[in-house]
């Protein structure tokens, strides 16, 4: 057993000394506890000289030194001083309290959301404290008394319950019309679609041919601009190998070229096009005679 406040523990103790009544130590029973020392009485937890014990009301009742005790009107308070002397004083409840017996004390209380003495009472501000019980997403006003919830902005509800808003969902957003609108907790984004630049409540068309960032193949094709993208178009002389690339085109084997078919002039390919020249002992330029 630990013993406090200077009592000492004793497996076989007879009799406790207590303020408040008279205690006579007769024939009493061997008791295991924490004691008072010899000479000294229990008030309460505490061990006290005789003449440091409280006082007695005319109910009978006993009080500490500096206890309280409540009138029922709440005109008056008593204080229990040293000698066991009652001295009273005249007192007034807050315009903000009531007097009545709260939690075993008689006197004046302060009302719910205030505090104080009962007959001084502060409003309490439950949003600074923390005994409000807003939601997280709601913002905390304090009022005379009480308090106030309310959900922030991209939040709906009473305040003690808040959900998000889908603003995207419900078409509150101001997104462009190239861009996509990304929910975010409390509030959204706006994302250009690939091809547009901007913050997304305004997006541009992106030239990549000017910008230079498009796939197309520099020397066999030419790039040109599409709202949102680009395309890659062939130079003369060549064909697709894939939608960025083309390949040059053998108009000689592939017999799309002009060159004279008499038998004077044969077909030169070239990158990208082709050439006619008069066989030997022709002169001309292939295409429209070779004598």
């Amino acid at each position: 057993i630990n013993c406090l406040n200077g009592k000492t523990y004793n497996s076989c103790g007879t009799c406790a000394l207590t303020c408040g009544k008279e205690t006579e130590c007769v024939n009493s029973e061997c008791i295991e506890g924490c004691f008072c020392p010899d000479g000294m009485y229990e008030d309460g937890d505490q061990c006290v000289d005789i003449l440091d014990c409280g006082c007695e009301d005319e109910n009978g009742f006993y009080h500490s030194v500096g206890g309280v005790i409540g009138q029922p009107n709440c005109e008056s308070e008593c204080i229990c001083e040293l000698g066991g002397i009652i001295r009273c004083y005249p007192i007034v409840c807050h315009e903000d309290a009531f007097c009545d017996l709260y939690e075993g004390v008689q006197g004046c209380h302060c009302n719910v959301g205030y505090q104080g003495t009962g007959q001084v009472c502060e409003d309490i501000d439950e949003c600074t404290d923390g005994t409000n019980n807003c939601a997280a997403d709601a913002d905390c006003t304090n009022t005379i008394g009480s308090f106030t919830c309310e959900c922030k902005h991209g939040f709906r509800g009473d305040g003690y319950v808040c959900d998000d808003i889908n603003e995207c969902l419900d078409g509150l957003h101001n997104c462009d019309n190239n861009a996509d609108c990304v929910n975010t907790k409390g509030s959204f984004s706006c994302v250009c679609h690939l091809g547009y630049s901007g913050p997304g409540t305004s997006c541009e068309d992106i030239d990549e041919c000017a910008e230079g960032t498009s796939s197309c193949h520099s020397i066999s094709t030419e790039c040109q601009n599409t709202i949102g993208s680009f395309i890659c178009i062939c130079h003369e002389g060549y064909a697709f190998l894939n939608q960025f690339r083309c390949t040059d085109v053998n108009e000689c084997e592939a017999g799309t070229d002009n060159c004279l078919l008499d038998g004077t002039a044969k077909c030169k390919n070239l990158v990208g096009s082709f050439k006619c020249l008069c066989l030997k002992g022709y002169i001309g330029d292939g295409v429209t005679s070779c004598v």
